[in-house]
C-alpha cells in the first residue's frame, strides 16, 4: 500500500521534462526548481516522511550509542 501511496503523490506532481527544460528561461528553471524543493520537515509530504522516520529509527536501533 505505502508504494501505490508514494506512486500517486509522485503523479500529483507536475513532471517537467528535460525538453521541457530546454525550452524554458533560466529564471524559469531556477522557479521550477525551486517550487520542487521542500524546505522544511512540514512540507515533506506523507507517506515520505513516515518512512523515512522509520528508516532513521531503524538504523538508530542497529548502531550503539558513543555518548
Amino acid at each position: 500500500m505505502l508504494r501505490f501511496d508514494m506512486l500517486r503523490l509522485v503523479e500529483d506532481r507536475k513532471f517537467i521534462s528535460a525538453a521541457d527544460m530546454d525550452r524554458m528561461t533560466p529564471n524559469e528553471r531556477a522557479d521550477a526548481l525551486n517550487a520542487s524543493v521542500c524546505r522544511t520537515w512540514d512540507e515533506v509530504p506523507e507517506p515520505y516522511r513516515s518512512k523515512f522516520s522509520a528508516e532513521i529509527d531503524e538504523m538508530a536501533k542497529r548502531f550503539e550509542r558513543r555518548d
